[in-house]
């Protein structure tokens, strides 16, 4: 990517889904909104999250952040848990960084992972990845 632009068109299809979607979507946030409060109140103290402060999350992943991620991320997949990096550094795109680097994203980014909080899973897949966090 070499400039910054937007495209933001749907198609046929997409929007299909996006408007069939939209009648679910309180439930949808609500349950994830739910699975990340959990989260930070159960996962063990050493355990660094990604605060929110004083936003309303709805997260389709819960981020936080660990001393070795390839580590982590292998534990939690040898428990059962798939876990990742999800995101990538839009500050290393060409059409980016003329505006400067952001230094601060080197250590979150050799940092974080995010663990899964969709809607789609249910109380004790939330209560399992805690207790393979925790192990």
């Amino acid at each position: 990517m070499t400039e910054i632009g937007f495209k933001l068109h749907a198609n046929n299809i997409a929007a299909a889904i996006g408007l069939a979607n939209l009648k679910q979507q309180a439930f949808v946030l609500a349950k994830c909104r739910a699975h990340a409060t959990r989260y930070a109140s159960k996962l063990p103290p050493h355990v660094r999250e990604h605060g929110q402060g004083a936003q309303t999350p709805s997260p389709w992943g819960y981020t936080l952040f660990v001393d070795d991620p390839a580590a982590f991320i292998q534990h939690m997949l040898d428990n059962g848990v798939e876990v990742a990096q999800h995101h990538g550094r839009l500050d290393r795109l060409p059409g980016v960084r003329r505006w400067g680097m952001t230094p601060n994203l080197d250590e979150a980014f050799a940092h974080y992972v995010t663990l899964p909080c969709g809607a789609h899973l249910t109380v004790q897949q939330v209560d399992d990845v805690i207790q393979a966090v925790s192990d």
